[in-house]
């Protein structure tokens, strides 16, 4: 690296504290290595920029460990036909995604126009962030390859915007709003709810708008509402303008607020069966996103359990959430250059998110195709400094890379395959969970069903709207409403009239018994022979002793 860089490895931790504008590379500067004989001595720079703050996934005390072990290897695997030079920039004041965007411009630019050694071919490889579709303008004006491993944009789609950039993130908008809108459609819901936490994960509001402007597209209802969690988590207004306009809401959103706003759905009575919310869990991480609806104690969060049966979750197939088996070693070593030199160490039982590997990924297959456009025989046709063409080289192909398989689409848009899971519960709710239900392949755009959802109503999928609409105000339900109030009137009234005349007809009915039976009981003892008049006088001792006598005596 150049004397105009402010400052190497050794000396990065120390300039934090004095230098405003820091350029810095992270791994050791190699000499120029001998080429092939088709490029010798060819030369590449890539050029890194981020903030070393821990305050999103974006950030290089997750993702800079990636870089620095893939540009280490790509060198020793490519050593006979490139050189790579790794420069890393960022700025101390820069401390999150939205600071980025403001200083993105000034970082790259000030150090692009001061080099005073220039390599063959330059590249622009970064996590991104706020920063990505400003660097995309640079990087389209500079004719320079841009990628980025944590962030895309929908602009990346339109190639005369974006005629550079292409992107490795597992977690990417195309294949999540694709999933989403085949669901919708699978179950015939065209009207739907959107909540979106402005302080959640940046990814979650850019998705957000995406998702509504796509579903809109197709001639659907969407509305949103935007919430701000670090100001309040009261969710009251929110879901009964919920209530008056929709029965699926697409909640975007950490974990731990859309528990909180399950349990309000709640207690208004809304998680009966006919209410749907989707939760969207990019990945396994505790700071940001990390849903981890592994570890639901039910036993301790019992409103929940009922609720849990009306949420579907989408989030990264295992292909695209796990590195390969062979190369998890690098996921030790990531923790301990975060450690050794972020100076970030990672919460325990936490493992570096799916991001580290698209930004390993994204070193690892430029290093693969600037290899096959040196040595594959037609080198005469690559010119380095055509950043437009060099993209080209990349679309519509899979690379198979230390950490993943990366597809790319023709737009150079990474595909990734995606699941939607439901919770399974026993009758009594006391055993819950979470399990795939439905599988989306975005290399051929498919949606395959792998398990029966266990709907809370028992029945299926809840309408898209109830028969007597949102708020029950269909007319036509009113009539019906007034009829059946009429006929319910009548039966229970029907119903009453025929109590009283029962009642009556048994007290009747036990009189005329109780009389019957007296009659029997005088028969039986006034024979024949006692029927004579009878004074009241002092005879009347012997007169019941004289019909005794005779009761005695057979007919």
């Amino acid at each position: 690296m150049s004397r105009d860089a402010v400052g190497v490895k050794g000396c990065c931790q120390g300039m934090l504290l004095w230098g405003l504008f820091i350029v810095c590379s992270i791994l050791e500067v190699t000499s120029v290595v001998a080429a092939t004989t088709h490029q010798p001595n060819f030369t590449v720079e890539i050029i890194t920029l981020g903030f070393v703050h821990p305050t999103s996934t974006s950030s290089l005390v997750y993702n800079g460990p990636g870089f620095d072990t893939a540009v280490r290897d790509v060198r020793r695997k490519f050593r006979t036909s490139f050189n790579i030079t790794h420069t890393v920039l960022f700025d101390p004041i820069v401390k999150d995604c939205w600071d980025m965007g403001d200083h993105c411009d000034e970082m790259v630019g000030r150090y692009f126009y001061r080099r005073s050694v220039l390599p063959n071919m330059t590249v622009l490889i970064v996590p991104g962030c706020a920063d990505a579709v400003y660097l995309n303008k640079l990087a389209a004006q500079w004719n320079l390859l841009f990628i980025t491993g944590v962030v895309a944009d929908p602009v990346l789609r339109d190639k005369n915007l974006a005629p550079t950039w292409i992107t490795t993130t597992p977690v990417q908008v195309p294949s999540f709003v694709a999933i989403f809108l085949a669901i919708l459609q699978k179950f015939n819901w065209t009207t739907v709810y959107f909540v979106s936490d402005e302080k959640a994960n940046p990814f979650y509001v850019g998705f957000a708008a995406s998702l509504l402007a796509a579903f809109k597209a197709r001639g659907h209802h969407g509305s949103r509402w935007v919430t701000n969690s670090a100001r309040s988590t009261d969710y009251g207004d929110v879901l009964e303008d919920f209530r008056k306009i929709s029965r699926i809401c697409v909640f975007l959103g950490h974990a731990f607020h859309m528990k909180l706003f399950l349990a309000q759905a709640s207690a208004k009575g809304m998680t009966d069966g006919e209410f749907i919310y989707f939760g969207l869990d990019t990945f396994h991480n505790a700071n940001f996103g990390g849903f981890m609806w592994e570890n639901v104690n039910i036993s301790s969060e019992p409103v929940l359990r009922r609720a849990l049966k009306s949420v579907l979750l989408i989030g990264l197939g295992r292909s695209t959430s796990r590195i390969k088996p062979a190369s998890l070693r690098l996921e030790k070593e990531w923790m301990d250059l975060s450690r050794d030199h972020y100076n970030f160490t990672y919460p325990q039982n936490e493992k570096p998110t799916p991001y580290v590997t698209g930004c390993y990924a994204a070193v690892e297959v430029f290093a693969q195709v600037l290899n096959e456009s040196l040595t594959m025989g037609n080198n005469s046709r690559f010119d380095p400094a055509d950043g437009r063409a060099f993209a080209r080289r990349f679309f519509s192909r899979t690379f198979a890379t230390s950490v993943a398989d990366i597809q790319l689409d023709r737009s150079g848009d990474r595909k990734v395959t995606l699941l939607l899971q439901s919770f399974q519960a026993d009758i009594n709710y006391t055993f819950l969970e979470l399990q795939p239900a439905m599988v989306y392949f975005g290399s051929n755009d498919t949606l395959l069903e792998l398990a029966q959802i266990q709907w809370l109503n028992g029945a299926g999928p809840p309408p898209n709207e109830p028969l007597c609409g949102y708020q029950y105000q269909r007319s036509s339900c009113a009539q019906l409403s007034g009829s059946r109030t009429v006929t319910i009137a009548a039966v229970v009234c029907s119903m009453v009239g025929i109590f009283v005349v029962a009642l009556l007809a048994a007290w009747v009915l036990r009189r005329l018994r109780k009389h019957s039976s007296s009659e029997q009981i005088i028969w039986w003892w006034l024979q024949s022979e006692c029927l004579v008049a009878f004074r009241v006088s002092r005879e009347e001792s012997s007169f019941l002793s004289s019909c005794a006598t005779l009761q005695a005596v057979p007919d």
